[in-house]
């Protein structure tokens, strides 16, 4: 599978590589949506940078949100920092930023692993 994710402490960190579909990233939320249920996470680290083609748009990015809209909201808010360097990646993952902001999630999308992780409050790697 072109995402794969793993979990460290309360922070997701998430990686696409290759060509990624949108039937792999609506499978993706909703198994990540399905993990934040049983047990929330304070932050996610989505690194595109790996990604040589999103077969993407905004339908697609539209649908993805809609999984995350029928998360049951969690007391406290969470972030999703992107790291997209590529011109194309960066467009989608602004378009996502537009999609899926609302009141118990924030979403920036960066050109750099250094800032994404400057933002989410997390130690340099």
């Amino acid at each position: 599978m072109p995402i794969a994710f793993h979990r460290e402490d309360d922070v997701v960190h998430t990686t696409a590589v290759g060509v990624v579909t949108e039937s792999e990233l609506l499978e993706h939320a909703e198994r990540l949506a399905g993990e934040f249920g049983r047990d929330p996470f304070r932050a996610e680290l989505a690194d595109l940078s790996e990604a040589r083609e999103l077969l993407l748009d905004a339908e697609a990015l539209s649908r993805v949100a809609e999984v995350w809209r029928q998360v049951e909201m969690p007391a406290v808010r969470a972030q999703v920092a992107f790291v997209a360097p590529s011109r194309e990646a960066y467009g989608l993952a602004s378009t996502y930023q537009i999609l899926r902001d609302s009141g118990w999630v924030d979403v920036r999308v960066f050109r750099d692993h250094y800032a994404a992780r400057q933002w989410l409050d997390l130690p340099e790697k």
